[in-house]
């Protein structure tokens, strides 16, 4: 059983949430298009695709901005690329190999992390999908936290899920 189980990469992961952040910031497309370069500077430089010193220069100029918070990108970058080793981790086909039954809560939407991707992720038999109506990254309803706040549908498909799979 797993909540908001992410099925792209986690650099994939991170340019979605980001994005996702500054938006519900109210930052302009502008802004995030900004940020979206910064971060892929900062991920070329994590492969080793670009030198620090150049990356170094965009995070020195970026810093001041009002966006850059939310880019999650280091103020002052590892002295070696290498820092990051999983970035391009692809989940799919690990998820492929997985041989039991497996019931895969999502939110309406999610603040970090693409839904539709992450479900297609998972695409294969022994799958039980449930979209939450009402929750986002959190199986809780109105952005709470708190165990009064889980959503009553996660809670009842879990339930007859469980119930379901130990029947067999």
């Amino acid at each position: 059983m797993l909540v908001a189980s992410t099925g792209v990469s986690p650099a994939a992961q991170m340019r979605y949430g980001t994005a996702k952040q500054a938006r519900s910031f109210g930052h302009t497309e502008a802004e995030v298009q900004a940020l979206l370069v910064l971060r892929s500077a900062f991920e070329d430089y994590a492969r080793g695709r670009r030198s620090r010193d150049d990356v170094q220069r965009l995070v020195d100029a970026a810093k001041g901005e009002p966006w850059f918070p939310r880019a999650w990108v280091r103020p002052d970058l590892p002295s070696a690329p290498g820092f990051w080793p999983d970035m391009d981790f692809e989940p799919a086909p690990v998820f492929g190999r997985v041989q039991v039954p497996v019931l895969l809560f999502y939110g309406e939407d999610d603040e970090w992390q693409p839904i539709d991707a992450s479900i297609a992720a998972w695409a294969g038999p022994g799958r039980t999908i449930n979209r939450l109506r009402g929750t986002a990254h959190a199986p809780t309803v109105r952005g709470e936290r708190d165990l009064a706040s889980v959503s009553p549908d996660y809670t009842d498909s879990l339930v007859t899920w469980l119930r379901k799979v130990t029947a067999r």
